[in-house]
């Protein structure tokens, strides 16, 4: 009430308390009108928009401030240094970090101090979203004992939360020589976890040239192998298996999964290999089963399998098969590991004795183990909690003593139509923005073949506006020129959701986690198509846009049957012209001043993409594929009089070879154009489409030298001749 009476406009209204109390204060603000609780944490306000920032999580530690993030593809270098000084060649995250981030159902995050990752965690949700595997858990070791861990499990709970709110457990698996470590912990902060089972594990060094089988397999009971989709149907999908499986969970490389057939896209890989005792077959109750895999560390490959097995013949039977499997797929030396039940062990080691080329590795403990532990996600009881009671309240900026807590970059807005969220892209993002390509019918359509490799780049941001579930529109920038221009490379709108000022959110929300993680970029850059400029036009007019138009290109597009195509004479009478390697295009082109005053504005357009022609934007433009000419009268040490480059892109109508031609005069216009389909030409697998975008002046010689070539037709497009505009506005 006070603040209602002391209040000129709408504000944030947070209260403070003891948390057995929250509830109380909970209800006495329900049902108020024009009183709201927030899901997220709000840090500032605009009109009708609400910003969030990225979840972080900073703590002035022992030694320093620690931010917690999510993990991005550019921290790669930094957890390979972090795994290095781990001195554990068992370690498997540097082969999985990549794979990892493009999974939907994974949350990695590092912890990091200054520039340099410290801490890193992974989880996956599985279980039919029902509970949280923990698969990766690194400290550097000159940072422990301060927190770090904490941190990271405290952080992944909100996470999880807030995208799965089906979690009801934590799973982990522990290396006994680290079990007394874990469970030290674990009691000095009160988390109650639960030790569901404990697997014994072997490992063995095999070189399997030397290896040979004949005699074990002679005496096995017989097996046979179990396919993929008989997995899944027999074993997963029928109950009568679960009472192989201690606690009806199958393990695979130290992952714990229920045997349910929600998990069986987590559990299968490609080149799995599982077997079932041939006696009993798969139609009737299991009595035993093994699957198993190539897996690599740090010190190499890894066949990893686990037994399940009611007796000891058909363990080590399972044992024998796996191995062979093992010894087919290999290309070289390897280890070789088994996880069975304590009682199996005896038996599994048996059947590894006296095998020629396979040595038992000496470890510390006469038997490793593996314990297999659970956790509830989330009680007062866990770590997280403890460390921070009701997260998902409406704090402004949630603090707890030396911690601050932020959410997710979101902008919602109330708009015509209902609320709209924009926030980063996701790998799993992908079928929506599919479908959103395919309702624009666009046969030119990019974004579904770039969509996953542009996550994946540090410089680019990736952004989607979604209602509900619905993905309506999606921005794509690279940030090029040294960290100085904002390049926009893709926006596509919901035809079914336009004039309702999604674009305008995607920009505005760009501009504010560029400014955050770009802080040097000073101005936007972008291509418009002939087709769309008098919208654009009017956009601008209408919302008072001040960009600036620079230049812009002619284009000529045709369609190509190679097999028809015959350039003999077109390249008797073409100015000769050499190819220009990439490493030369950048010491003698983009490294050259006096090369500049070929291209307009310096500005050196590929594939729709208008780049500053310097070094800093040499790994951005180049391309494996790309085709680079120049006049070889002047060579590439002299003034150049022209320059062209083509490359292949896939659009959802099939392959172009878009190419740019810049030229002083027709002849080697001509010749650029000539020298640009033919490399187009040797390279093409069929069909495809050719396109050239040259200056005005030259379009007609660009057709002149297109023209009564077999297999080449020009497309015939609407307008007479097809423009690209290059448009640049202050940021």
């Amino acid at each position: 009430m006070s603040a209602c009476q002391t209040a000129q406009k709408r504000f944030l209204f947070s209260t403070y308390q003891d948390p057995c109390l929250n509830e109380y204060c909970k209800e006495a603000v329900t049902d108020f009108p024009c009183v709201k609780s927030m899901s997220n944490a709000a840090l500032f306000s605009r009109k009708d928009c609400f910003f969030w920032t990225n979840k972080r999580l900073i703590s002035c530690l022992q030694e320093g401030q620690v931010v917690v993030r999510l993990a991005k593809a550019s921290d790669f270098d930094e957890v390979l240094k972090l795994s290095k000084k781990l001195n554990d060649t068992f370690d498997y995250v540097p082969y999985r970090f990549h794979k990892w981030l493009l999974e939907s159902n994974r949350i990695s995050l590092v912890a990091e101090k200054g520039t340099e990752v410290v801490g890193f965690e992974e989880c996956s949700i599985v279980d039919g979203e029902k509970s949280v595997l923990v698969e990766a858990g690194r400290v550097d070791p000159n940072h422990r004992r301060h927190g770090i861990l904490g941190l990271l499990r405290a952080l992944t709970p909100v996470l999880i939360r807030e995208k799965f709110p089906k979690v009801v457990r934590t799973r982990y698996t522990v290396w006994s020589g680290a079990y007394q470590g874990v469970r030290k912990t674990n009691q000095k902060h009160n988390i109650c976890d639960k030790e569901l089972y404990h697997y014994d594990f072997l490992t063995y060094k095999v070189e399997p040239e030397h290896v040979s089988l004949k005699y074990n397999l002679e005496n096995r009971s017989k097996l046979q192998p179990c396919p993929k989709e008989e997995f899944k149907k027999r074993i997963l999908e029928n109950a009568s298996t679960s009472s192989l499986f201690p606690n009806n969970m199958l393990v695979i490389d130290w992952q714990p999964f229920k045997a349910i057939p929600a998990n069986f896209k987590f559990i299968v890989q490609d080149q799995d290999r599982y077997f079932v005792d041939s006696s009993n077959g798969l139609a009737r109750t299991l009595t035993s089963f093994s699957l198993g895999r190539f897996v690599q560390l740090v010190r190499g490959m890894m066949w990893t399998s686990t037994i399940y097995a009611r007796d000891s013949k058909l363990c080590q039977s399972h044992v024998i098969h796996q191995l062979m499997s093992a010894c087919q797929t290999a290309k070289g030396s390897f280890l070789f590991s088994t996880f069975q039940d304590p009682s199996l062990t005896r038996h599994c080691e048996e059947a590894l004795t006296d095998i020629p080329g396979v040595t038992k590795m000496k470890e510390e403990e006469s038997t490793q183990k593996m314990a297999v532990t659970d956790v509830l996600f989330f009680t007062n009881s866990n770590m997280g909690s403890r460390l921070f009671h009701r997260l998902g309240s409406s704090a402004a900026l949630f603090s707890r003593k030396d911690c601050f807590l932020w959410t997710n970059k979101r902008l919602i807005s109330c708009l015509q139509e209902g609320q709209v969220v924009v926030r980063l892209a996701k790998a799993s993002d992908f079928d929506e923005v599919l479908k959103l390509s395919k309702k624009l019918k666009d046969t030119f359509d990019y974004v579904p073949y770039r969509f996953h490799k542009w996550l994946l780049e540090p410089n680019r941001i990736s952004l989607v506006a979604e209602k509900g579930t619905e993905v309506v529109g999606f921005a794509e920038y690279s940030i090029v020129d040294g960290e100085k221009s904002a390049l926009m490379e893709a926006g596509r709108i919901d035809p079914n959701h336009r004039g309702h000022g999604i674009l305008g959110l995607l920009r505005d929300f760009t501009l504010v986690l560029i400014r955050e993680k770009f802080p040097k970029v000073v101005r936007s850059r972008y291509t418009v198509w002939s087709g769309a400029y008098q919208a654009v036009r009017k956009t601008f007019q209408k919302h008072n846009i001040c960009d600036k138009e620079l230049y812009h290109y002619n284009f000529l597009t045709y369609k190509v049957e190679p097999e028809h195509v015959s350039l003999k004479y077109k390249l008797e009478n073409c100015s000769k012209l050499q190819p220009c390697p990439k490493e030369e295009f950048k010491k003698r082109i983009l490294e050259n001043a006096s090369t500049s005053s070929l291209f307009p504005n310096n500005m050196l357009v590929i594939d729709w993409q208008p780049f500053k022609a310097i070094p800093a934007n040499f790994k951005f433009i180049v391309q494996d594929q790309d085709r680079y000419f120049v006049d070889s009268s002047n060579g590439l040490a002299r003034t150049l009089t022209s320059f062209s480059l083509g490359r292949f892109v896939q659009l959802v109508r099939g392959m172009v070879w878009t190419s740019t031609i810049y030229a002083r005069d027709a002849k080697l216009c001509q010749s650029h154009v000539i020298h640009q389909l033919m490399s187009a030409h040797q390279t093409a697998k069929g069909s495809f489409l050719f396109s050239t975008f040259q200056d005005p002046s030259l379009t007609r010689h660009c057709e002149e030298a297109l023209t009564d070539i077999p297999g080449v037709t020009k497309m015939k497009e609407e307008e007479s001749t097809q423009k690209m505009f290059i448009f640049e506005g202050e940021l």
